[in-house]
């Protein structure tokens, strides 16, 4: 707290103290009254120590940093200037070290800042997501300290074991205190990120915000969504959120990684071409898998008919070791129907026909096109392929 020209301004730190105790930030503007009145009480040797190993934990957590090649931008030279922190989020630093912004009559530091996630359109709007995506970011900046702060402990444990070795009482004094200091840190850290995560977690996840959230972090990775009715569209899937349940429905899997930027690479994957097959590889299994079912079931019904796509995924993942959901089919038939591919290398024409199959849902695959259009896909046929006799008649006529 400080005071300039009779008006109060406000740190993080008075915020926290308010929701402790109203007392505490009433006595601390009784003390900028008239001098004299009041003093504080000195700061206890404890305090101290917990001052002092919070800085050598700050200090040992940039270095933990900078061990793993991480840009930490150091603002410590700007105290009490918000311009530079300003100019660092919007070029897209990736932490700040002793970020300063003001607000009103509300100003104040943070010791380590990191952002959210970066987006495309506006560098400072990766500082100001939404909430699901705020709070995650900072329970993995909690779980950083308590990582050191853990660390910190077993290595004072191993000193305090090598004191009751020797029999060193005044080391053992010592060290006994130095460790319940750091076992409180990490009491604290863990009392922080239950307040963080203490929020309604189905009433958010039913909420516009948290949509908001999924199509921002989307957006984000190049990924567009389409909102229609609650639910998002987006190439090659539909994905809704299922708030009692605390999971989306991507297609047709489960998942219960809610957070927005986790998702949103989630869906980047399954647009990504890379480690699927190509179309010509694609479309020959799939004409395998048509002339064995073909040859099996009734083969006096003659050839070009259309059969279940199902059918064709079974014999396809029947024997197979690596995984290949029904998703997975999906998106290889919806990529070689969009590549015009129709041709196989005995000559044999794929089709791909509409069908009053389509209405049994549990038999089709769902694919969402990139304009956020549903496209569903039921079953197919091979004609084969016309003999030279057959194309000669063709050409003359």
């Amino acid at each position: 707290m400080n005071r300039i020209v009779g008006r109060y301004l406000y740190a993080p730190s008075d915020l926290v103290n308010f929701t402790l105790s109203e007392f505490i930030p009433w006595m601390d503007q009784y003390d900028w009254g008239p001098p004299g009145e009041i003093e504080p009480d000195p700061v206890s040797a404890e305090q101290k120590i917990i001052q002092e190993k919070g800085i050598e934990h700050e200090h040992a957590f940039l270095d933990a940093l900078s061990a793993a090649a991480t840009r930490v931008c150091d603002l410590s030279g700007f105290k009490g200037l918000s311009g530079p922190t300003l100019d660092a989020m919007r070029r897209g630093e990736e932490i700040i070290y002793q970020a300063y912004l003001v607000n009103g009559e509300f100003r104040g530091a943070t010791h380590i800042a990191f952002p959210h996630h970066h987006l495309n359109c506006d560098r400072l709007a990766a500082w100001c997501t939404g909430m699901l995506e705020a709070k995650l970011a900072n329970v993995d900046s909690e779980v950083l300290q308590a990582i050191q702060d853990v660390k910190a402990t077993t290595a004072v444990l191993k000193k305090l074991q090598r004191s009751a070795a020797a029999g060193d009482l005044s080391q053992l004094e010592r060290t006994t205190s130095e460790c319940r200091l750091l076992a409180i840190r990490v009491q604290e850290t863990m009392g922080r990120i239950a307040h963080i995560l203490d929020f309604d977690h189905a009433a958010y996840l039913a909420s516009r915000d948290y949509l908001t959230e999924l199509i921002a972090a989307a957006d984000s990775m190049g990924v567009h969504l389409h909102d229609i009715a609650g639910a998002l569209y987006g190439f090659p899937v539909i994905l809704k959120v299922n708030p009692k349940r605390r999971s989306l429905s991507i297609g047709k899997t489960r998942s219960e990684h809610l957070r927005p930027i986790a998702v949103a690479r989630t869906l980047k994957k399954l647009q990504a071409p890379a480690g699927r097959q190509g179309e010509d590889r694609f479309l020959e299994d799939l004409y395998g898998a048509y002339q064995l079912i073909t040859s099996l079931s009734n083969p006096e019904a003659g050839p070009g008919r259309v059969i279940a796509l199902s059918l064709v995924y079974r014999s396809l993942t029947l024997r197979s070791s690596v995984p290949y959901s029904r998703q997975d089919f999906g998106i290889d038939l919806y990529r070689l129907d969009r590549s015009g591919l129709q041709t196989t290398r005995d000559g044999a024409q794929l089709a791909l026909p509409a069908s009053t199959g389509t209405k049994d849902v549990s038999e089709t695959f769902l694919v969402v096109t990139e304009h956020g259009q549903e496209k569903r896909y039921y079953g197919l046929s091979f004609a084969p392929a016309r003999s030279t006799e057959q194309r000669d008649e063709q050409s003359l006529a």
